[in-house]
């Protein structure tokens, strides 16, 4: 290759990389922005929430202009997850594009068995599963006196 060839395929690269970092930069930027986005809504219901890093949160780029979002939280002791999905704005802010979603973990309660001392329930004196015979024909339906 001449010496101009070697100089314009070596310009081309690093016009090709500067690109794909200018563009990697801007998804770092709308990452960063719709991690705030739903920080800022958790911390609206939650305000004693303790919540994981942009690091350690999981971000999604679901289109052009969306982003799903999990941030991990603490609260008294509770660990859960919110999720937001979050659409681009014309400012450039991300906004709720649906409800955001709570997975709290919630210990379920533990019921004691019940203790051997209980008082066995009695059977009814009156056996009320046998029907009342027919009258037979012929015979009165009524045969008490009345008085």
């Amino acid at each position: 290759m001449t010496f101009i060839r070697r100089h314009a395929v070596l310009r081309g690269g690093i016009v090709v990389v500067a690109s794909g970092l200018l563009l990697a930069a801007c998804g770092n930027k709308d990452e960063s922005k719709a991690y705030d986005a739903c920080l800022a809504i958790g911390k609206d219901r939650y305000p004693s929430a303790k919540f994981e890093s942009k690091g350690k949160s999981a971000i999604t780029k679901a289109s052009d202009a969306s982003y799903t979002v999990r941030i991990s939280y603490m609260l008294d002791g509770t660990p859960g997850t919110l999720e937001c999905a979050l659409a681009k704005q014309g400012d450039g802010n991300f906004a709720n594009a649906a409800p955001p979603v709570d997975t709290t973990v919630v210990p379920t309660p533990v019921t004691p068995p019940a203790s051997d001392t209980t008082t066995p329930v009695n059977p009814s004196t009156t056996d009320t599963t046998t029907p009342t015979p027919a009258p037979v024909p012929g015979t009165p339906a009524d045969t008490t006196t009345k008085p």
